[in-house]
């Protein structure tokens, strides 16, 4: 755990254009808990290394001091960032959820030197929230997942968001045998589905997911 400075968090958070929602969802946890650590309470490590990669300076939420030059820094100033369209869509880690709007809600920061180092581009990139807990304890209900676009061919063991009609999943697939996919939740409460790509004209893989509010790639 790491404490941070009084009103920094805060000061962050609004420079970035996050509102205590929006934030508590990109780390995976309540408002309520952003709200205590924005009143002093200890962050945990694993959430700061989030919060570094959505764009918070990192030294000045802990000591106080900015470690950028120039403090007065604004979102979308500068080409430090790249901003992540978050979609009016929900993929359901459960038994499916119908999406019928994808407008873009808002934006995430995210340092592109994090995103480099990955082998991600902002243009192939984007954010949808998750719905139910198939995918614990991998992916929460309420979470965010970043999804890359063009990773959109299947490949055993991995997590990617797929649509069926207006449905989507975020699920872990598998190639079989006869060239059907197998959608594969990490909750072991809910049994495998079987997709077949072939069989539908209304199937897509929309992307592979590559990071969450747990960052886990």
């Amino acid at each position: 755990m790491e404490h941070i400075s009084s009103d920094c968090l805060k000061s962050e958070r609004k420079r970035l254009q996050f509102t205590q929602q929006t934030l508590a969802n990109a780390l995976g946890v309540s408002d309520m808990t952003v709200k205590r650590w924005e009143a002093g309470a200890p962050i945990p490590s694993d959430k700061l290394t989030i919060l570094d990669s959505l764009g918070f300076d990192i030294l000045l939420i802990l000591t106080g001091r900015s470690s950028k030059s120039n403090t007065n820094v604004t979102y979308g100033a500068g080409c430090e960032f790249a901003h992540i369209p978050v979609r009016a869509v929900t993929a359901a880690a459960g038994h499916g959820s119908k999406n019928d709007d994808e407008n873009i809600l808002y934006h995430f920061a995210y340092r592109k030197d994090w995103l480099k180092s990955r082998g991600l581009f902002e243009k192939d990139l984007e954010i949808i929230l998750v719905r139910g807990d198939s995918m614990e304890p991998t992916i929460s209900d309420g979470e965010s997942i970043l999804v890359n676009t063009v990773e959109n061919e299947p490949q055993d063991g991995h997590i990617y968001v797929i649509r069926s009609g207006d449905t989507l999943w975020v699920k872990r697939v598998q190639r079989m045998l006869d060239g059907s996919l197998s959608l594969i939740s990490d909750n072991n409460m809910y049994a495998p589905m079987r997709l077949d790509l072939d069989a539908s004209n209304d199937v897509q893989v929309i992307g592979k997911v590559v990071n969450s509010s747990k960052n886990f790639y």
